[in-house]
């Protein structure tokens, strides 16, 4: 990554583009929780897990915590301070910098893998139709993509709507609600899902109590076009 493109990336994250909080508490949020246990489902021992954008570190640390099984665990993330604390968790095989702003994966990175996780990237890169066709390319025959992006019809975003209060990451170039995230998949792309999942209903607060986050992941399971994220397994 050159200079200027670090300097871009961080007056880009001054400006608004804020989605991790790297000094606080590092909790799991249910998407993390469903991602690592779907790349533990679609993989076995001594397979090979790629975190795009790897953010802290807490779904490749909750795959070691999980699975009694060892597997070989690659990160990447567009901001170093990310993969230091995400080291600092698991131990990786391979450690990645990207450039979030020409999305450059297949310049940086070689090989194929079993799984390959991308979550709440997608949203922010300019090409995103390019951006699965690399990321596919870096996924061994038979493997699985897990991918996952921000729901913008779920109730907070809504509820700004309607109060006509400002709400978008300014990171985020791209948006899809449940049926258009289904759309771009298998009509768009053609590609093979073998799985949809959904994490939970937030609620306000639910991100540091527990038990409120439990009653959104109940609501999720009632109300999926309200989750807070929409996942998807696709299978090359």
């Amino acid at each position: 990554m050159t200079t200027k493109s670090v300097q871009k990336i961080d007056q880009w994250e001054d400006k608004g583009n804020k989605h991790l909080n790297m000094e606080g508490n590092k909790i799991d949020l249910p998407y993390h929780r469903i991602i690592s246990d779907l790349a533990i489902k679609y993989s076995k021992e001594g397979d090979s897990i790629l975190d795009i954008g790897c953010g802290i570190g807490q779904m490749v640390n909750l795959i070691d915590q999980k699975s009694a099984q060892t597997r070989d665990i690659y990160i990447a993330d567009a901001y170093q301070q990310c993969l230091d604390i995400t080291q600092q968790r698991v131990t990786p095989k391979a450690v990645h910098l990207i450039d979030e702003t020409n999305f450059d994966i297949t310049d940086k990175i070689k090989g194929e893998f079993d799984v390959v996780i991308m979550s709440h990237v997608l949203e922010h890169i300019l090409n995103p139709v390019q951006a699965v066709h690399d990321v596919l390319t870096l996924v061994r025959e038979g493997g699985h993509l897990i991918l996952a992006v921000p729901n913008p019809a779920r109730p907070n975003v809504l509820i700004s709507n309607i109060t006509k209060t400002h709400y978008v990451n300014r990171g985020h170039v791209m948006t899809w609600d449940m049926s258009h995230w289904i759309n771009f998949l298998e009509n768009i792309l053609k590609l093979d899902v073998v799985e949809y999942k959904n994490d939970y209903v937030q609620i306000k607060g639910c991100n540091s109590v527990p038990a409120i986050m439990k009653f959104g992941e109940v609501l999720g399971r009632l109300l999926p076009w309200w989750c807070f994220s929409n996942i998807a397994v696709i299978k090359k």
